[in-house]
């Protein structure tokens, strides 16, 4: 299986919080990567997700434009559902893991599944972490590889 290496970078990581008396919150964020795909053609993406989130659960709804080099660009949503393991009770340290499936709404080429998991490290007000994404490309075309996309997590901020 040929694997795909893409680095993502979190350009902002802004960080807003609905009221929490129902335990739940609403956090979004905006990222950057490029990298290269099965075609072996190059690409940049630029994402805005928003997540809708309770302390051990998100549903996170991403927009995101693929701008591929030599092709028409394509556009959609990606929406997921990720369970979630952190600790972000202390002011300077705190840890997220997340792991869960998801599916990828496209402008052109085929809709399909996905499934992520990621750990982001927090120290002071700087997050630093990592993740992969897997594309099933096989169960909607036998003929196109699965993806993986690893991805390395930049971020700082604060609270709204």
């Amino acid at each position: 299986m040929k694997k795909i290496f893409l680095i993502t970078i979190v350009l902002f990581s802004f960080c807003a919080k609905a009221q929490e008396d129902d335990g739940v919150g609403i956090t979004y964020d905006l990222g950057v990567s490029a990298g290269k795909d099965t075609a072996d053609r190059s690409y940049t993406e630029a994402n805005v997700g928003l997540n809708l989130q309770k302390s051990w659960l998100a549903w996170r709804n991403s927009l995101f434009g693929r701008f591929v080099t030599g092709e028409e660009n394509i556009y959609g949503l990606d929406s997921s559902i990720r369970g979630i393991l952190e600790d972000q009770t202390g002011e300077t340290f705190g840890y997220h893991v997340f792991a869960g499936p998801g599916y990828r709404f496209v402008t052109k080429g085929q809709n399909l599944p996905f499934a992520e998991a990621g750990l982001v490290l927090r120290l002071g007000g700087i997050s630093i972490g990592g993740g992969a994404k897997v594309f099933f490309n096989e169960l909607v075309d036998k003929n196109i590889k699965n993806e993986t996309q690893y991805s390395i997590i930049l971020g700082g901020g604060g609270r709204l």
